[in-house]
């Protein structure tokens, strides 16, 4: 039985202006874990969007895919909100994920996020990212 191991481990720092397009993680991660690290007072806006796609795109086992480049339109369903104590995991099949930081958000707009990836391939060594 093959059991799933955490890897690609980061701590990430978004500020507006930030745009992620729709996108899947490589084929090679199972799982998608982002546990949201906001600062008291932080506004619970411009958290991760979820998307639903037109068709499945040809996924790659080792680069990020971004269905839009393969012609394939990506629906926005809901934005999970960048709330306290709280995290967002989901499988890497079937729907793509994005987050965007508008320009003309407050100066002070800072999203700060834990990542990490859960896989069942051996070949990917603890702690290595995309």
């Amino acid at each position: 039985l093959v059991q799933p191991r955490y890897v690609g481990g980061r701590l990430m720092l978004r500020r507006r202006g930030y745009v992620l397009e729709p996108h899947l993680d490589p084929s090679r991660v199972l799982m998608t874990g982002l546990i949201y690290l906001p600062r008291p007072g932080d506004n619970e806006a411009y958290g991760t969007s979820l998307y639903r796609m037109s068709d499945r795109p040809k996924i790659d086992r080792t680069k990020t895919v971004y269905p839009k480049a393969q012609g394939i339109d990506c629906e926005l369903v809901r934005t999970v909100p960048f709330q306290a104590n709280s995290a967002l995991v989901f499988l890497n099949a079937g729907a793509a994920h994005g987050a965007a930081i508008p320009r003309d958000a407050p100066p002070d707009t800072l999203r700060y996020a834990y990542q990490f990836y859960l896989t069942l391939d051996s070949e990917v060594s603890e702690g290595s990212g995309r």
